[in-house]
This record gives C-alpha cells, sequence and structure tokens, in this order.
C-alpha cells in the first residue's frame, strides 16, 4: 500500500539505473489487474517498461481483501478471453525486445512466478 504516491516518472528513473547494473530482463514489476485500467493504456506501459528492459508481470487485486474490503476487481466483469490475450500480447512486447520469464531465475516474484500466467503466455508465443 502507498506504491501509488510514487510517481510513475520515479519508477522509470529509477528502473533506468538499475537495468545499468543488473541488466536487461533482471529487472522485474508487477502490474495489478482488477482497477479497470484499459488492456490497450496497460500494454503501452508494458512497452515502455520492456525498452527499458523491465520485464511486468501480472497479478490479480484479490476482492475482499483487509484493505479493500467492499470493492469488485473489474476483472470479475471482463471477458476471460480478454484477459488471456492481455497476458499473451504482453508477453510478444516483452520477447521483440529480448525480455524473457524464466521460471526459478532470479528471486522473489520474478523467479518464483506462481501466482501470474506470464510463463504459459510465453509458451503460447513460443509455438
Amino acid at each position: 500500500p502507498g506504491k501509488f504516491n510514487i510517481p510513475l516518472d520515479e519508477y522509470i528513473k529509477n528502473w533506468q539505473e538499475v537495468v545499468k547494473y543488473f541488466g536487461k530482463g533482471k529487472v522485474h514489476t508487477t502490474c495489478l489487474l482488477g482497477f479497470g485500467v484499459k488492456k490497450e493504456e496497460i500494454l503501452e506501459k508494458v512497452e515502455t517498461f520492456a525498452k527499458i528492459g523491465v520485464l511486468t508481470s501480472f497479478l490479480f487485486v484479490r476482492c475482499k481483501s483487509n484493505h479493500l474490503k467492499n470493492f469488485i476487481p473489474s476483472y470479475l466483469k471482463e471477458d476471460l478471453n480478454e484477459l488471456v490475450d492481455l497476458h499473451i500480447n504482453a508477453a510478444e512486447i516483452m520477447a521483440k525486445r529480448g525480455l524473457f520469464f524464466k521460471k526459478g531465475e532470479g528471486s522473489g516474484c520474478s523467479g518464483c512466478q506462481g501466482c501470474t500466467a506470464m510463463i504459459e503466455a510465453f509458451k503460447v508465443i513460443e509455438k
């Protein structure tokens, strides 16, 4: 909680510096789905981050969590195919920039990939 108070430009500036040290594809961010942001806007951000060398994975915000007691995530009203396409389109954007998720590489969320479907999205585009 509270990360939304940090301007996106500040994240981008910091990612650019971090990628210099760790390399492209070794820096990771997460996009929470469910707040009503349009697919096109999300994919524009994925493209921006991929240009820097940052991988983006998607997680679904949980309804009825402690911080969002009466909140109903927008993905519950969306077409499942749109959510699948979002993941695949994001994988295509990152792959075009030479960025790939590899389970077990890296630490934390980027290495585990247990809560996101990005590994599966990359498998789809490999075919």
